[in-house]
């Protein structure tokens, strides 16, 4: 996998396709740029070429300093310098769209985001409900932690798949540094208020939010239609926070449409 060297990190990224306008992709707390990888492919299959990239903190991106929001907004920026990206559509997830927020609101690298997407994600951190509950190595443990972000009618008709996810947090919880990076990650979320940047986005903005989110709460998305001018909200009936994994068609299809 193609990685690129930044002060503290070394970033884990792929690209996917061959030709066409950027759609650049943003995961959320501890998920990897894999969770992409099927939606990566609906985006090429239309004629887009897509970057996602490995957080610090989640994935094989690896770090040996704290870190910030702002580190991971420059990440983001550092690959397109590399890759020669001079625009690009910006899909950020949870935390994600929070960095996403920060590119798109920032003087210098507002004009490179043609358009914005920001699904399952808020202005301010205080909306995210908090978990105190700690990553184990138990699956069980790990289990009613992820319960959160589904439906409860998700769980039920997918709890295999859900118990699958556990298993492998489970895994990475005993076999790397998964607490310690979880933690450098909530500690950079910690205190976020992005209000005044709201004003500054200037992208063709999609809040795309899951009517039952139990982690940020549809509220969250209607405020951040309302602060950045000229947005439009889609919420997604019957689903929770990990519009991923719950309505992965309807969200590919809503993306889409929007590109077109």
């Amino acid at each position: 996998m193609p990685q690129l060297a930044r002060s503290g990190a070394v970033l884990n990224y792929e690209t996917w396709g061959d030709g066409g306008p950027w759609v650049t992709l943003v995961n959320g707390h501890v998920r990897p740029l894999t969770d992409f990888r099927m939606l990566g492919r609906h985006l090429t299959s239309l004629g887009f070429r897509v970057l996602a990239l490995d957080n610090r903190g989640s994935g094989l991106t690896t770090t040996t300093t704290a870190f910030t929001l702002a580190d991971m907004a420059a990440d983001v920026s550092a690959l397109w310098d590399h890759l020669g990206i001079a625009t690009s559509a910006l899909l950020g997830i949870s935390m994600g769209g929070f960095i996403a927020q920060i590119i798109a609101g920032d003087e210098v690298t507002a004009t490179r985001v043609s358009q914005l997407f920001l699904v399952s994600t808020a202005m301010r951190q205080a909306l995210i409900r908090p978990d105190r509950r700690p990553w184990t190595t138990d699956p069980a443990e790990v289990e009613l932690k992820l319960r959160t972000y589904f439906t409860a009618q998700f769980f039920e008709r997918n709890g295999p798949l859900v118990r699958g996810m556990a298993k492998q947090v489970a895994k990475a919880v005993a076999e790397g540094p998964f607490v310690e990076q979880s933690k450098r990650q909530i500690a950079a979320i910690r205190g976020i208020d992005l209000t005044a940047t709201a004003s500054h986005i200037k992208a063709p903005t999609y809040v795309l939010h899951g009517a039952e989110d139990e982690v940020i709460a549809l509220s969250a998305g209607e405020e951040l239609q309302a602060h950045i001018s000229g947005s439009s909200l889609q919420v997604f009936a019957g689903a929770g926070h990990l519009l991923l994994a719950e309505a992965p068609q309807a969200l590919y299809n809503a993306v889409a449409k929007a590109l077109a």
